[in-house]
């Protein structure tokens, strides 16, 4: 009478179930809806219920079976290869007969002084499931006795006071999966039972009348990180890859992943790491995931353990990913032959992978060791993303039989930084790789940590742009105060910082992503948690995926991209969920799209404390309108007197210019450009903010545009092909001020200075007026291939009054397809409705009329195109 659950009194992202055989006091129920009849030979029913799904959608099921024999025995299994047997006794003289219905099988027992019928019966779960099978034990005994039921397995037996599990990889001590019959609930009704060991035999003492009621139960949990009391390295298990998103889970039998290529809004079905992993023994939550680029081609590497005879092998495999595909797996191999140490089920391995500045990738695996009994650690390095791994440090003995948490994180210079959480110690300690002698230095120990002794500790680690490492803590026994410690890109130790002190956090994975927005995601109170840190500032923690969640444990984040993978239900079908976080820009302003893998990035340098003057020509010639901290930024245009873009080194650049009164209109403009031609831009996501100012001339295009094209050169090279997204300050009234309803369009230049009609058409203004004076207003314009690339796409985003509080309070103002028809003046042989596909040279914002418009925040992504 076995079956499979997972473990309910912790919460473990390991599919690995267990069958719980819960035992309970209760009145018999002797009516049956259909007679039962004799059965010739054994019975075997089977149950199939949802155990996983992923968002709300079938991921696998985990079927039940059950067979009675006609010897009285019976024999429980799952399809995820658990079996327990379940005998009774059949002395002399006790006749046995099998009896069945379509819904109940009644094994009956007559002897000369005891007599009991074990009527079984599928029931549902709370959510109207059937996803297990109760068993009613109702007899009468001539005096009161003692009935013992042998339970035989051919896996590990671990027994605690309540409880018989069969296992074969499994930790003694967190119980994380197996076949197990529990009577505790039957000792709280006040039955004596009590297991021998030396037979392996569950004895029941009953009195004259008795009705006992077990439940076989099936139930089980996803694993994407260690649950949330356990130890955690806050290992990252999600990686997105040019726009295709991987998340990596455990079955409960194979390591598996889903890959989406729109953002996480639809997902494939599973596929299997390598040709199957099998099932994971101990530590089964603490497999790692890197992500690497080696040749130009990018790899994923994982690494896992499996048990053999008495030994566990660590194993690993690198996965090629080809772009908006699958992973083609190489053959696994073997790192390590670790020996379980006599008296315990595993060597409960541990994993942490990351890439240095160099391309290479280093690997830390834990261990318990055999002699002495210890944890211990080893370090690898491979230089071929994770085809081959060589030992670059260790064994190292942590002198403790505690687990230790260790992660590892990028330095400068193909430096490594090694930080390890000790259970008995306050403090973390740290070890740093030197690249150039290839050695890893002694422990140092840093001061002020202020974890928790001889607790649970929780710790994850990452780096950032300039390679600065951050190790994110909890305080107190697998929760606490949310608590960040830093080195600097060389491995000094430089301090703590508290990222948030307000909740009780377990479960911190941290990732830092390409634009040096810090995100840890945690849990806490039953929700999903997300702290930030842009900047020098951290953010209150906030819940970026709602404020609703059914019993979430376990969470993990994605390797320098901020989504987050966790799992809710606290019953079958449990469901793996996945968030994508709002993505933050330098200046913390929200990114609408995220930055494709390997895509350019240019952001404004105006606050780097460097006050200048950009001068509009004429200025003298050569690169006189070139700022020359940042050359890739040209002041360009028409000013009557001598205009500029004037910096004051605190994030604010001023457009100055003038008018010719009645004669021509100033047209100012800040251009991003590369005059080497050696950058050019496909897919962008451009942010700006603008606060209106001044003007000497009104004309309906003075306002915050924004634009994408070949436009530098427009005098000489009229073959500009540019996009324009056209935020402007409002409809002029007739004295030729702009005070009445802001027009927004899109309009197509093929050839200066002629250009379409504005579209959308009409003016789809988002205020009642025009922009008013004073008044920062973010401006987001959106250019994307669609079509497999034949057509654009493009959208207007405005934030209107929040000055970019919290990333900004963005709503979408207008979009347009331009798949043909869409006239201007052609160019260069195009057609007048030519399609601007390709590449541009140049992103800029213009304006007109204006005496001054300041901007700030000025941003330029590659984002991924559409279908």
């Amino acid at each position: 009478m076995v079956e499979s659950i997972h473990k309910t009194l912790l919460f473990v992202l390991v599919m690995v179930s267990i069958v719980l055989v819960s035992m309970t006091a209760i009145s018999a129920n002797g009516s049956l809806s259909q007679p039962l009849s004799p059965a010739a030979t054994s019975i075997t029913r089977s149950i199939t219920f949802p155990f996983l799904t992923f968002m709300g959608k079938p991921d696998s099921n985990l079927t039940e079976s059950v067979t009675w024999y006609q010897n009285g025995s019976t024999k429980i299994s799952d399809s995820r290869g658990n079996s327990l047997t379940f005998g009774v006794p059949l002395s002399q003289g006790v006749s046995f007969t099998l009896l069945q219905n379509s819904t109940t099988i009644d094994q009956k027992f007559i002897g000369p002084s005891l007599q009991y019928d074990i009527l079984w019966k599928p029931v549902q779960n709370s959510k109207g499931i059937v996803d297990k099978y109760k068993f009613v034990i109702v007899g009468t005994s001539a005096s009161g006795t003692e009935i013992q039921f042998p339970i035989k397995t051919s896996e590990k037996s671990v027994v605690t006071a309540n409880r018989f599990m069969a296992t074969n990889n499994v930790d003694t001590n967190s119980t994380l999966g197996g076949l197990a019959i529990d009577w505790s609930d039957a000792i709280s009704a006040g039955y004596k039972m009590k297991f021998d060991s030396v037979h392996s035999s569950l004895g029941i003492s009953v009195g004259p009348a008795f009705s006992i009621d077990p439940t076989v139960v099936a139930t089980g949990v996803p694993s994407v990180s260690p649950y949330s009391i356990d130890y955690s390295e806050g290992e990252r298990r999600i990686v997105n890859i040019g726009g295709n998103i991987f998340a990596f889970y455990y079955d409960a039998s194979n390591l598996v992943y889903r890959n989406s290529t729109n953002g996480g809004t639809t997902w494939s079905s599973s596929h299997l790491v390598g040709t199957g992993t099998g099932t994971i023994p101990s530590d089964v939550t603490r497999w790692s995931i890197g992500s690497s680029t080696c040749s130009g081609k990018q790899y994923v590497s994982v690494v896992y353990w499996t048990q053999s005879g008495t030994n566990i092998l660590v194993n690993y495999t690198r996965g090629y990913v080809a772009p908006n595909s699958f992973i083609s797996w190489n053959t696994t191999k073997t790192l390590l032959t670790l020996p379980i140490p006599t008296g315990y089920s595993s060597a409960y391995p541990a994993a942490n992978e990351v890439n240095d500045t160099n391309g290479n990738l280093f690997l830390t695996v834990r261990y318990l060791n055999n002699s002495p009994i210890y944890y211990y650690h080893k370090e690898f390095k491979s230089t071929d993303c994770g085809n081959s791994f060589s030992l670059s440090g260790g064994p190292t003995s942590t002198n403790s039989v505690y687990r230790p948490d260790l992660v590892l994180a990028r330095l400068a210079n193909g430096n490594m930084l090694l930080t390890q959480a000790l259970y008995t110690s306050s403090e973390l300690s740290y070890s740093v790789y030197s690249s150039s002698n290839s050695s890893w230095h002694s422990f140092l120990t840093t001061s002020s940590a202020g974890m928790t002794v001889n607790v649970v500790k929780q710790i994850s680690a990452d780096s950032n742009r300039t390679n600065a490492a951050f190790v994110a803590y909890v305080t107190g026994n697998h929760s606490g105060t949310l608590k960040v410690a830093k080195w600097s890109n060389n491995g000094a130790f430089s301090g703590f910082e508290t990222a948030n002190s307000t909740l009780s956090h377990s479960l911190p994975s941290i990732t830092i992503t390409r634009n040096n927005v810090t995100h840890i995601f945690t849990l806490s109170s039953g929700k999903v948690w997300e702290t930030d840190k842009i900047g020098s500032s951290w953010f209150n923690s906030a819940n970026p995926f709602g404020t609703t969640f059914n019993s979430p444990d376990d969470i993990t984040a994605g390797i320098s991209y901020p989504a987050a993978l966790w799992i809710e239900n606290s019953g079958t079908p449990y469901n793996l969920m996945f968030g994508l976080s709002n993505l933050f820009d330098k200046f913390g302003v929200k990114e609408l799209y995220p930055t494709k893998s390997g895509g350019k990035e240019w952001y404004s340098n105006w606050d780097d404390k460097i006050a200048r003057d950009v001068p509009i020509p004429p200025c003298g010639g050569g690169s006189c309108n070139t700022d020359p901290y940042d050359t890739l930024v040209h002041a360009t245009g028409y000013s009557k007197n001598p205009g500029k873009i004037s910096i004051d080194g605190n994030g604010i650049a001023k457009l100055i210019a003038s008018s010719d009164i009645g004669v021509k209109l100033s047209q100012p403009r800040i251009y991003v450009r590369d005059l080497t031609n050696a950058t050019l831009w496909n897919d962008t996501e451009v942010t700006i903010y603008g606060k209106r100012v001044s003007e000497d001339m009104n004309d309906s295009s003075a306002g915050f545009q924004l634009a994408r094209g070949d436009h530098y050169f427009d005098t000489t090279q009229p073959c500009v092909d540019t996009y324009y997204s056209r935020m402007t300050y409002g409809v002029v009234n007739s004295n030729g001020v702009p005070t009445d309803l802001n027009v927004n369009n899109f309009k197509k230049e093929l050839t200066y200075p002629q250009s379409t009609s504005g579209q959308p058409t009409g003016n789809n203004n988002f205020t009642n007026h025009a922009l008013p004076v004073g008044q920062w207003i973010g401006h987001k314009f959106i250019y994307q291939h669609k079509d497999s690339g034949t057509h654009v796409h493009m959208e207007m985003w405005v934030d209107k009054s929040s000055n970019g509080a919290n990333g900004g309070t963005w709503q979408k103002v207008i979009n347009y397809n331009d798949t043909g028809g869409w006239t201007t003046v052609g160019c260069g042989g195009h057609p007048n409705d030519y399609i601007i596909t390709e590449l541009a040279h140049d992103i800029f914002t213009r304006n007109t009329g204006i005496t001054e418009a300041d901007y700030k925040w000025f941003s330029a992504r590659e984002i991924n195109p559409l279908p």
